[in-house]
């Protein structure tokens, strides 16, 4: 049986990878970046997008693999673009 840790208010299995890296809001959106996939792009982080209000999901995003290196934070860069953090560069991206 896997152990199971309380965590706040859920639940995540023990030693299990973090399955939300990030979260932020954009556009009165809450965006996630996620290391939940997707079988057509494996090993690639996700930018999901789910509605602030009403926590619906919305779409998502498979986010690119740059210089080797996969993102792991994210932020409301201006008015229509969003930037993500990878470990040594910024990248602008327009959802």
């Amino acid at each position: 049986m896997p152990k199971v840790l309380e965590i706040g208010s859920g639940v995540m299995l023990d030693n299990a990878d973090e399955l939300v890296l990030d979260s932020f809001i954009f556009q009165d959106k809450l965006i996630l970046i996620s290391n939940v996939g997707d079988k057509k792009f494996p090993g690639q982080r996700f930018l999901d997008v789910y509605d602030a209000k009403t926590l619906e999901y919305g779409k998502s995003y498979p986010l690119p693999d740059l210089n080797d290196a996969l993102p792991d934070e994210g932020f409301a860069y201006a008015r229509d673009l969003i930037g993500i953090l990878f470990e040594d560069m910024i990248g602008i991206f327009k959802p």
